[in-house]
């Protein structure tokens, strides 16, 4: 995606050829937030039963080299206005491959270096899940939720770091998601 250009980046497809959901994962829209582009980089290697995984690990290289939040248009995930063109060169080509997949399922993955909504530690999103107001979303982001607690997390574990389902994302900020 981007060839030849600085924001060049790969775009990673593992289709089964069995019918079945089709998700897009994204990482590294902030360079500086590696636990995105980490996790992004292990989940364009997974193997699925059926579908389509599509894997965007390094989303914004310039920011990611740099280790800053922006590139040189600034805060890449604030280039996607609802129901207009996305604003930016990358942000039109991360959106193409977005529309041209059709996805069930988008993931934005981030960094937080803190705690959502609780007294302890310091302020962050860490563990929240911020779905759309997409048919479904919330109730997604729900069973996401369960499931993450249920079967990623050590019951040793204090609740503060329980998956939480954080606020709507309601098309107030053009965020990608």
């Amino acid at each position: 995606m981007r060839d030849e250009t600085p924001d060049e980046t790969e775009v990673y497809v593992t289709d089964t050829g069995i019918s079945g959901p089709t998700a897009v994962v994204v990482g590294g829209i902030q360079g500086n937030e590696p636990a995105g582009y980490e996790a992004a980089e292990d989940i364009k290697t997974w193997s699925i039963d059926q579908g389509t995984l599509v894997t965007i690990p390094r989303a914004n290289p310039v920011a990611i080299r740099r280790d800053t939040y922006y590139n040189d248009r600034g805060n890449l995930n604030r280039k996607f206005p609802p129901g207009e063109t996305p604003t930016t060169p990358l942000a039109r080509a991360i959106w193409d491959v977005l529309t041209s997949y059709d996805p069930d399922v988008v993931i934005n993955l981030h960094s937080s270096r803190g705690i959502y909504r609780e007294d302890v530690g310091p302020d962050g999103v860490g563990q929240a899940i911020y779905p759309t107001t997409v048919s479904g979303a919330a109730r997604d982001a729900i069973r996401t939720k369960e499931y993450m607690n249920r079967y990623h997390l050590d019951d040793s574990l204090s609740d503060h770091y329980r998956f939480k389902r954080g606020n709507l994302i309601d098309g107030d900020r053009p965020l990608l998601i």
